[in-house]
């Protein structure tokens, strides 16, 4: 097990392009019973939702709180979502809008809107209105095209799953799960959390190095892509019948598998990884290499139908950043500046920072 230091900032993901389609996990992740105050931000693309929040971020980073930062799937270098905690006050401030469109369920109490429509030009922006509702078409016919290719590729992927689990020796997963259940702290203070560290978008797939940052101990699940998945479902599997409490981190183009669990209480995080202290490969029975030729087909079939994906995912992204261009133009700046001075005050009054 490699040894690590925690980290003072996590990132993570927010929502996922699936094999079955957009998903979001904003219901999971910023339920407002879990915060003293949740700011939902609204308006267009350009407006400067992910900068305000990138700006809240760093403000409170250099007050010395835990910060995580959520990014967009579509677009990681722009933020979805802001999580400030500062000993048992939590604060969150998230992007509203579609497809991951919020409203204040608590309005007032807890949840509070921020309403950046308020600050830009209404008559700039109808004159703009063809032009604006044309790339809105485009945009969304690309994200179908998109999840098209998606769709496809899934089903290549349940294939492939299909020959895994059938040569999958589940008895030896058990067992080796079991010999290092004795490092698990059973305790269950928390609920049960979800987290995403991985995304496909415009730039194929990525994954976020933030538990190999943050995690004291490491344990690494090697081997084929198929089995591992099987493996860590497995764990999960056990540590849900064993009352443990972790944080299952979904994987982003098939939820229904995990990239990583981690056990907080344990400190604790068991992933994929290569040069793994586990390697799945010693679980799998034979009849796995027989099937070879139509793994191979199927895969070649997943790989085509990602990269398509991918081209169409960049194609809806062109749409957006030609949205964003018109949008910001017709912004007022220093009013959202004025508002952000407003709430980084408020917010530090509720941190009590």
């Amino acid at each position: 097990m490699e040894e690590k230091s925690m980290a003072e900032k996590e990132c993570y993901f927010g929502a996922a392009n699936t094999y079955h389609g957009f998903k979001s996990y904003f219901p999971e992740i910023f339920s407002p019973a879990d915060y003293s105050r949740l700011y939902v931000i609204k308006g267009g693309p350009g407006t400067g939702k992910s900068s305000m929040m990138k700006q809240i971020s760093s403000h409170f980073l250099k007050k010395g709180c835990t910060v995580e930062e959520i990014f967009c799937s579509s677009d990681p270098k722009s933020l979805d979502g802001v999580v400030v905690k500062n000993g048992d006050k939590k604060i969150a401030v998230i992007d509203g809008t579609a497809p991951h469109e919020t409203d204040a369920k608590i309005p007032g109490a807890i949840d509070e809107i921020l309403n950046l429509g308020d600050m830009w030009d209404t008559r700039w922006l109808s004159s703009k209105r063809t032009e604006i509702c044309e790339l809105n078409k485009e945009k969304s016919e690309a994200y179908k095209t998109a999840y098209s290719y998606l769709k496809i590729a899934g089903k290549a992927f349940d294939f492939i799953m299909s020959l895994a689990r059938d040569s999958f020796d589940f008895c030896k997963a058990r067992k080796k799960i079991i010999e290092f259940c004795h490092e698990f702290n059973s305790e269950n203070c928390n609920r049960d959390q979800i987290r995403l560290i991985s995304a496909f978008g415009k730039n194929g797939s990525i994954k976020l190095e933030t538990l190999e940052n943050k995690s004291k101990k490491l344990v690494k699940i090697s081997g084929d892509e198929f089995p591992v998945f099987l493996f860590l479902n497995e764990l999960s599997n056990i540590l849900f019948a064993l009352n443990i409490t972790a944080i299952r981190f979904p994987n982003a183009l098939n939820p229904e598998f995990l990239d990583a669990i981690c056990l907080e209480e344990s400190s604790m995080t068991i992933m994929a990884g290569d040069g793994g202290n586990i390697n799945v490969d010693e679980m799998i029975k034979g009849g796995y290499e027989y099937n070879s030729e139509r793994i191979k087909n199927a895969s070649y079939i997943r790989e085509i139908s990602l990269a398509e994906a991918k081209r169409w995912f960049g194609i809806a992204s062109d749409m957006h950043f030609r949205l964003e261009a018109i949008y910001s133009v017709a912004m007022d700046f220093e009013k959202i500046n004025e508002l952000l001075s407003l709430k980084l005050s408020e917010m530090e009054n509720i941190l009590e920072v």
